[in-house]
């Protein structure tokens, strides 16, 4: 029986139709596979390289639906219209730009505010606390005169994960902290803190042959210590209950000079004088 010549043509677009055209599917997936790289590699991804990858994927994943048989029925014949699909719907329904947003690679701060929960945040100046983002330790700072620790320079690959504050002396642990999220390039984070036992404010100064001694540590009991400022002055809360004796030893740039015992009563002024023989 012969075939009408219509019948025939249209039996052969239909045949080239279904067939995979995989030297272009194998390059199209290169395309795709590439973007995966450079997402999955790179540490942040900025406005302009999202875009890039944006319209890389888009044409890969366009290429690939390209390659393979149509399966949309126009007029009898076989339309390969995968292509045109698959670049509406990356194009058009997502937007990965905005989800990033133009500085999420930019570096950011956290300033950390130290407070008790009465609002008093002097006990906690000169000690050492450690910030965490997420599972990820950025460093420590120490808490200045105004009761707050500022931590700079941080990678903008870790805006939106959880912060966490660590004291590093055993008898001060966080209580709870307002902003559990980074969001912005720069964010202001209280932290309320106490101490665990009873304690007890120290002030006091430090003097050499008569002239104050800056950047000295003052340490009580092998465990907390304080910094002398310009003025040698130093100020720090201690665990200690009233009409206690206590040892105080003064380090230099990391030489011990001085050391002697001394009964320490609340909120008491301790000045200790060290004269060069």
């Amino acid at each position: 029986m012969k075939i009408p010549p219509a019948r025939a043509t249209a039996r052969k677009r239909s045949v080239a139709a279904s067939v995979v055209d995989y030297k272009l599917f194998a390059i199209f997936s290169a395309l795709v596979l590439l973007v995966l790289a450079v997402v999955l590699f790179k540490e942040c991804l900025t406005a302009r390289v999202a875009m890039l990858c944006h319209l890389v994927l888009a044409l890969g994943v366009a290429g690939m639906t390209a390659a393979l048989p149509g399966f949309i029925r126009v007029k009898n014949e076989m339309v390969s219209a995968g292509g045109s699909l698959a670049v509406f719907v990356l194009l058009v329904l997502t937007k990965p730009v905005q989800l990033l947003g133009p500085d999420s690679c930019e570096p950011m701060a956290v300033v950390a505010h130290l407070q008790q929960r009465n609002g008093d945040f002097r006990p906690f100046v000169g000690q050492q606390v450690a910030l965490y983002l997420g599972q990820h330790r950025i460093g420590q700072q120490e808490v200045g005169r105004q009761g707050y620790a500022t931590f700079a320079n941080i990678p903008g690959s870790y805006r939106g994960d959880s912060v966490t504050l660590r004291p590093l002396q055993p008898t001060i642990r966080v209580i709870s902290q307002n902003k559990p999220v980074i969001k912005v390039s720069q964010e202001n984070i209280r932290f309320e803190l106490r101490l665990v036992a009873d304690t007890m404010r120290i002030t006091g100064r430090l003097l050499v042959n008569d002239r104050t001694l800056a950047g000295a540590i003052v340490v009580f009991n092998n465990q907390f210590r304080a910094v002398t400022d310009a003025t040698g002055a130093y100020a720090l809360a201690v665990p200690f209950s009233k009409d206690s004796v206590c040892e105080a030893r003064i380090v230099y740039r990391g030489d011990e000079i001085w050391r002697q015992q001394k009964i320490v009563s609340a909120n008491s002024q301790v000045n200790f004088t060290f004269r060069r023989p």
